[in-house]
């Protein structure tokens, strides 16, 4: 695991991406696999973390982030980018112990995918759980009993590769 904190105008940022992603989609109709009762009930609170996630995994790589938002009307054309370029999906999860979700789409476009916990008291605070290569964590990550359509797994936090084997690789 990696501590990354945000300075001031990280977590500013990072919170301004979360407030605009979360007021395009307030009034988007959920997808069909969403379920309501396993997600956070501020949704913008969510949007922000997410986003603090990913400013921490781009700051401890050294690499830009674009904090992307788009109007609902781009969705198509900009959904297949990832969340730093040019092949990384960060996840971030709300229980420090959870394992990493990952989507078939991910392993269909070779994302690496790296997981973070943000500390609810203090969001400058991110862990960085580890990283995996998304082929590897669909093939070998388990089928969850919350995934109603196929297209999701889970994989052990513990058999994650530690951050620091990324940016040795990178």
């Amino acid at each position: 695991m990696k501590r990354v904190t945000l300075e001031t105008w990280e977590y500013e940022w990072a919170a301004h991406v979360g407030t605009q992603r979360d007021a395009i989609n307030r009034n988007k109709q959920d997808a069909a696999y969403y379920d309501k009762n396993r997600m956070e009930s501020d949704n913008q609170r969510a949007n922000i973390m997410s986003a603090c996630g990913e400013m921490a995994v781009a700051k401890f790589l050294n690499r830009y982030w674009a904090g992307d938002y788009w109007p609902l009307d781009r969705h198509k054309e900009m959904r297949d980018r990832p969340d730093i370029f040019p092949d990384i999906e960060v996840r971030r999860i709300r229980k420090p112990t959870n394992p990493l979700a990952v989507r078939k789409r991910d392993a269909e476009r070779k994302r690496v995918m790296f997981q973070t916990y943000i500390h609810y008291d203090d969001p400058t605070q991110v862990d960085i759980t580890g990283w995996i290569e998304a082929w590897k964590a669909w093939r070998y990550g388990e089928q969850p009993g919350w995934d109603q359509t196929g297209t999701a797994r889970v994989y052990s936090q513990e058999k994650l590769y530690a951050p620091e084997a990324y940016a040795d690789k990178a």
